[in-house]
């Protein structure tokens, strides 16, 4: 989940499987606010996903991205703000996406997901990087492939 801090002045986004619901999680223990939480961010975010998908998820605004908060609160403020995220290394996140998903209870598998989960990990990798799975960098980017963020922590590197 994202989560702000205007008073501290700070922005983490989470990047599924690199311990961002724990980060997030100690972060809000603190003070820091999830998106979510936000109705002049979630609001926003909440509509842009509508119009674009054609549908509303709270659990779009979990994941709110970089560009999309970057352009709700303008450039300037953005900037103002210190970005940060976790990035792990792409074979070990993926390996922990299928371990996920395969513990997960069937009815609760995505779309992208359900027709992948019974396959040995080797061909489940395969499969997924050729569909819409994001890589962190494009979750980190604008369109023109820009990392919006100013801060990365790397997972191995986390104690």
């Amino acid at each position: 989940m994202a989560v702000i801090d205007r008073a501290r002045g700070y922005i983490f986004f989470h990047v599924p499987k690199t311990a961002g619901v724990s980060i997030a999680a100690a972060l809000v223990e603190q003070g820091g606010r999830r998106i979510v939480d936000e109705p002049d961010l979630a609001g926003p975010i909440l509509e842009r996903k509508t119009v674009h998908t054609g549908r509303s998820n709270k659990g779009l605004v979990t994941h709110a991205r970089p560009w999309l908060l970057r352009e709700i609160l303008g450039p300037e403020t953005y900037q103002t703000l210190e970005s940060m995220a976790v990035v792990r290394c792409p074979w070990r996140r993926l390996r922990s996406v299928y371990h996920y998903q395969r513990q997960r209870p069937s009815g609760r598998v995505g779309p992208l997901m359900s027709d992948l989960i019974n396959l040995p990990l080797s061909d489940f990798a395969i499969a997924l990087c050729g569909r819409e799975y994001s890589p962190i960098a494009r979750l980190l980017s604008d369109r023109e492939g820009t990392l919006l963020v100013d801060t990365l922590l790397r997972f191995e590197t986390l104690k």
